[in-house]
């Protein structure tokens, strides 16, 4: 509760609608929050944050525990008329789907053939977050790729482990369309890394707090597929 309350303080802060007559003040306070959330029953939960808010309206959007989607909130507030603010969904921009990690044989790979063209800002209403993170065992990337978005597949693989850092390979399949080249923000589920490290990968991480992630992916660079690496975070060590 005390959480809940600390984010309706720091939003009233923001935006404000105040007006006074001579009778009595009233005090509006009508505010949208962009941002990505993560569903937990009636609540949700925003990126990079730890307090939950209770939502009015999420029985109408259908969307289960656990689920994750791309939202604009409505804060609203009327001190002359209502006991307590009240959260709503105004919008939902996208449903973000966690993808598993997997393990493919060298055929599967090889149908694999899309090639990644460049990283992007996620751009949200009023900021953009970088292109690349980690958070709460999800690895995140925001980036484009030769082709169409509907029916596009992607995949995420782990290489081992090499000085601290888990590597993966990152995949993809879409639909040519001449020079189209789209952008989807991919997320993967790091909870079962562990799972995918060989008994010399988990003893030389033992003793560590936390590891980093090291993306590998296949990008076009002037007319030739080059793979490219870049870190795409850190979080807790699942064999420590």
């Amino acid at each position: 509760m005390k959480r809940f309350f600390g984010v309706a303080a720091m939003l009233m802060a923001t935006v404000a609608f105040f007006s006074c007559d001579p009778a009595e003040s009233e005090y509006k306070y009508d505010y949208y929050y962009d941002n990505i959330y993560t569903v937990n029953k009636h609540k949700v939960r925003p990126e990079f944050g730890d307090s939950l808010i209770a939502i009015s309206n999420m029985d109408k959007f259908g969307l289960e525990t656990g689920q994750r989607a791309h939202m604009v909130l409505r804060y609203y507030y009327d001190y002359s008329t209502m006991k307590a603010p009240k959260w709503e969904i105004s919008s939902i921009v996208d449903i973000i789907p966690t993808l598993p990690l997997q393990t493919l044989d060298s055929a599967a790979a090889a149908g694999y053939n899309t090639l990644f063209t460049k990283l992007n800002y996620y751009e949200l209403m009023d900021r953009y977050v970088q292109p690349v993170w980690v958070w709460d065992n999800r690895q995140n990337i925001n980036i484009s790729f030769q082709g169409l978005k509907d029916n596009a597949e992607f995949a995420m693989t782990v290489r081992g482990v090499y000085d601290g850092c888990v590597e993966l390979d990152l995949l993809a399949k879409a639909k040519r369309s001449g020079n189209v080249t789209s952008c989807k923000l991919l997320t993967f589920d790091l909870s079962n890394v562990a799972d995918f490290f060989s008994e010399e990968d988990k003893r030389s991480v033992a003793g560590i707090d936390s590891l980093k992630t090291r993306i590998y992916f296949m990008r076009e660079e002037n007319g030739v597929a080059k793979e490219v690496n870049i870190l795409g975070g850190k979080f807790p060590n699942p064999v420590k």
